[in-house]
Order: C-alpha cells, then structure tokens, then sequence
C-alpha cells in the first residue's frame, strides 16, 4: 500500500498531507457486536534498517542460544551494529469518521470495505498510532481504528484521560504478544535443540565425561570472531567492565565511543571501507587522535584474520557432521557442501580443525561410519 495519509502525529512536526509509504503486510478486525466492528488494525512491513552506526550506540558481542537447560546451545556469537529501541511509542486521536474514510480510501478493497463498516454511522474514530525509536511517519508501525472504546476505558470522563488510557491499552496488547511470540519462539527453539541432541550428541559413549563438543565448537566460534574482530572486542570488553564495576558516566561514555572507533577500524580492515556514520559525528573523526591512531594501524595490518575454511569447519564442525569423520570422509562432505574454491584435502583440514582447538569424536583405532549413531 502507498499513499496513506495518516493523521499528523502532532500539529507542529508533521504535515497532515505527508504520505505514510509503507507496505501493509498484515490487518485485523476486532468485532464489538454482530454487524459492528471495534476496531480496525493495519500493520506496516518494518522500516528499512539503518545502517548509520553511532558512538551513541556503539556495536557490540551479542551471543544468541537456542534451548534451554540441558538442551541450551550456543547459536554462535555475532557483531550487532544496532538494535531496536525496546520500548515502544503509541500517540492517540479522535478523527472524524468521514476524514478517516479519506485518508484510506487508497486501500485494498478488503481493508477499505473494513474501514466503511467501522465508521458506519459514526462521527468520530480513535485512532492509535505506535512504532519505536522516534516519533516520526517514517517508524510507525502499526495503526488502529476505534469505533468503540475497550469496555475497561468506560469510566473515563475526560476525552484526554480516555486517549491516554486508549495508548496504553494498545501498548499493553502489543507487550502480551510479543511475550507470547517469544514463548513461541523459545518453545519451537527448544524443539529443535532436543532434536539435535539426539542427532548430534554433546559426547559419544566412548568419550570422557568432560568432553561436550558443543562448549567446544562455542569456545572456537568466539576465539574466531576476537581474531575477525580484535579492536571490537577488545574495546568491547574494557566497556563491559567499566559498566559491572559501575564506574562514572564518563568513563563509561569514553569506553562506548572506543568501541565505535574501534568497530570503525576493523570494518575498514575487513570490508575496504569504513561503514555508514552519523555526518555530525563524522566531520570530528579527523580531530581524534584515537582515531587517526587506529586508521593508521588499519593500514599497516594485513587483510582478514580468519581464513573461510576456518569458519566453515566451525560453524559445520557439528551439524555437518565433521566431528565424526575420518579424513576422507571430512574431504568429500566438505568439499561437496556448497564449497566454491579449490579441492581440500581432509589431512589438512583436519590439522586445521586442530590447530583451531576442536575436538574430533573418532574413536582411536576405529573409522566412524557418520551416517550411524552409536548406541546409548
């Protein structure tokens, strides 16, 4: 959808003809009585994400885990550049009916034919806008329409009070879901973590207890990502600590910008060029002797810490199987799993896989067949 005209989130910053071009990609009606619609719901695909990195929000580690309790497993760690504000906004109105019907009149039929059936009758529609970050056209994500108003908003007698409630009933709404998508998500990641286990076990019956191949795989996964990222995590660390030992604000705000310049220059190590920054912050860069420290430094030191086979035996060393297989058979999967390069011989990918510190689960003496699982 293109072109609707939402109301002006306020009389002063935004223009009442500004167009809202975003795609609905969900819509919902609630029903007050038969033949009589509460509300109206249109939800708006997500705003484009930003690639601008501020020292306001400087990158960092994040760790993602899938299951819970024997089942947890680490997912990998990742560099994170952003994130999206946590707690949403919601701005309340009352419209006409007839501008309501104008403004979405641009709608698929479906919606449209809602949205009559809505006003039917009616002189004045609520409406709740809601997105995060900041209050402006180009973050709302969601917009309902109110015929009637949420039976617990009954004993409101001021139109203000009303409005005020009406924003915070919708906000509430939106936390209960998100809260019963993320049990969704938790249940189904635990599912999946169960059935992994029992395909691709932490230790095999002839290992020694202490063995778990998946605290293993995470230990390599994160010495990698140090070694792709060194400045970053370093920087990142110093700002960890500063936070737990709560020191003072501005020995915190001066480890979060080393952390942005120090995710600025391994970006510009591994990528050939620096990413997106905010303009403001940008023109002082070439004032910061930090700054011109790193770049220089960047520019002395070789490209990419990590080489790709590296990666890709840890992030496979486990559910591809690796850690079962013998030499020729680690060679043929390998190469065989969407590989574009040059043939690996599996003695030397093995010696890799080594030196990186996984451990294999071959029993000594004995060639495991991967395609059978052990008993036990």
């Amino acid at each position: 959808m293109q072109g609707l005209h939402p109301s002006p989130l306020n009389q002063t910053s935004v223009p009442a003809v500004e167009e809202l071009k975003k795609q609905i990609v969900d819509w919902g009606v609630a029903d007050a009585k038969p033949g009589e619609y509460m509300l109206v719901r249109l939800k708006f695909g997500d705003a484009p994400a930003s690639d601008v990195v501020s020292q306001k929000q400087p990158p960092f580690i994040a760790e993602i885990f899938r299951g819970d309790g024997e089942a947890k497993m680490s997912v990998g760690s990742f560099v994170l550049s952003g994130i999206k504000p946590k707690w949403p906004w919601a701005r309340s109105q009352c419209c006409g009916s007839d501008d309501v019907l104008r403004r979405c009149n641009v709608l698929s039929t479906p919606i449209l034919d809602a949205v009559k059936k809505l006003t039917n009758g009616k002189t004045t529609i609520c409406e709740v806008m809601t997105g995060h970050g900041e209050v402006t056209l180009a973050n709302i994500e969601e917009i309902f329409f109110f015929a009637y108003l949420p039976a617990e908003l009954a004993s409101f007698q001021n139109e203000q009070d009303r409005l005020k409630g009406l924003s915070e009933w919708v906000l509430n709404r939106l936390e209960l879901e998100k809260q019963q998508w993320l049990e969704k998500v938790s249940a189904e990641g635990q599912a999946r973590a169960v059935e992994q286990l029992k395909k691709f076990r932490r230790r095999l019956p002839h290992e020694s207890p202490e063995v778990d191949h998946y605290k293993n795989q995470q230990e390599v996964l994160k010495e990698l990502l140090r070694r792709e990222w060194p400045r970053l995590c370093a920087a990142t660390d110093k700002l960890k600590s500063a936070v737990e030992l709560a020191k003072p604000p501005s020995e915190i705000a001066t480890c979060q910008k080393q952390s942005w310049l120090a995710y600025i220059a391994d970006h510009k190590l591994l990528f050939g060029n620096p990413p997106t920054l905010r303009e403001d912050e940008a023109v002082e860069l070439w004032r910061d002797e930090n700054y011109l420290r790193l770049m220089a430094d960047v520019l002395n030191s070789k490209k990419g810490n990590v080489d790709k086979r590296d990666w890709r035996l840890a992030y496979g060393w486990i559910t591809n199987n690796y850690y079962r297989m013998s030499e020729s058979e680690l060679e043929t999967a390998f190469n065989n799993h969407e590989w574009k390069g040059i043939v690996q011989i599996g003695g030397t990918l093995r010696k890799r896989a080594e030196r990186m510190g996984l451990i294999t689960a071959l029993q000594p003496g004995r060639r495991e067949n991967p395609n059978s699982l052990p008993p036990g």
